[in-house]
């Protein structure tokens, strides 16, 4: 399991825990309100540790203490079953808020590149990008204006983040697929490549601003790569 927070600074350790909660609260409170002895509550509650092992729960709990009506919404979502945007040189898939009703500040998705596959150098302008690499080796190029760039390479069990507006490319090192789950710390998905921005540009300008021949111009590409093979 990933978790993952969207707010800087919450962790297992500083998180809302009823057992820490418990062992707060005055005793008499708890006598007062749980008819059980707080005393006796919160020595129990101290001997919980944070992850322990148990028996499996029930599925559906019948007894008092359990779910006594379904959500409105459910918490769990199959990313995997999205249809993907699918080219020669992988697939991604996202999941927002227009999808997964309950995530209403945060996106996943799932990039696989094949061997030799790029995804193209792009930036999101409403989020920053936190990363978990799943399998395989990739090189991440990042940008950040005023001649400020670099490069890094992930394999797996790597997390890694890109704050808003920074550009960035991934391209797949060796022969294996590349597989990268990806949280954005907002409500639906944008995403700027640097394809589409040249489609959208004036040749005139593009000659100017880049230097280029207008037969250089005209060989750019009018499609939007997002992910390519090389």
């Amino acid at each position: 399991m990933v978790a993952v927070y969207d707010d800087g600074s919450t962790v297992e350790s500083n998180a809302f825990n009823a057992t820490d909660w418990i062992q707060a609260e005055p005793g008499n409170i708890l006598s007062a309100i749980l008819d059980l002895p707080g005393e006796h509550l919160q020595r129990s509650a101290a001997k919980v540790p944070l992850i322990a092992r148990s028996s499996p729960l029930l599925v559906a709990p019948t007894k008092t203490h359990g779910l006594a009506t379904r959500s409105a919404q459910s918490f769990r979502f199959p990313l995997t079953q999205m249809p993907p945007v699918t080219s020669s040189g992988g697939t991604f898939v996202q999941a927002s808020r227009q999808d997964f009703p309950m995530s209403l500040t945060m996106i996943a998705s799932l990039t696989i590149l094949k061997p030799r596959g790029v995804r193209e150098p792009h930036w999101h302008p409403n989020a920053d990008e936190w990363d978990f690499v799943i399998s395989g080796r990739a090189r991440i190029t990042l940008f950040e204006g005023a001649k400020k760039s670099g490069s890094v390479e992930v394999g797996p069990g790597d997390i890694g983040y890109l704050k808003r507006n920074a550009a960035h490319a991934v391209e797949t090192i060796g022969d294996e697929p590349f597989r990268l789950f990806s949280v954005f710390n907002a409500d639906t998905f944008q995403a700027i490549g640097v394809s589409g921005l040249l489609i959208g540009t004036p040749d005139e300008i593009l000659v100017r601003n880049l230097g280029l021949s207008e037969a250089d111009v005209t060989r750019i590409t009018r499609e939007k790569k997002f992910i390519t093979g090389t």
